[in-house]
């Protein structure tokens, strides 16, 4: 016989995380509670960096401005930063 049941998740929300990013493909997974706007990440893009989303899309940065049809990162989903620069930097999520 099933029975229904309650299920309960007790936590606390994660303040930020951070993702090292280096020249090439970097995967990460979105774990904030709220969408992300593009334009709103913590990073300093560099001329054509891309965000790859697992299912909407992607945004290059071009002419200082993020364009694509990705316009937010969701909670629980997957991306890869695309960094064309040479140097290591860290994204804050």
């Amino acid at each position: 016989t099933v029975e229904p049941c309650t299920l309960s998740v007790m936590g606390a929300p994660v303040e930020t995380s951070e993702v090292t990013i280096e020249a090439g493909s970097n995967g990460f997974g979105y774990a904030g509670s709220q969408p992300l706007e593009i334009e709103n990440l913590n990073i300093s893009p560099f001329e054509g960096d891309k965000v790859i989303s697992q299912e909407d899309g992607f945004a290059i940065y071009e002419n200082g401005a993020w364009v694509g049809t990705l316009g937010t990162l969701q909670p629980g989903k997957g991306y890869v930063y695309v960094s064309k620069d040479a140097e290591t930097k860290m994204l804050s999520l």
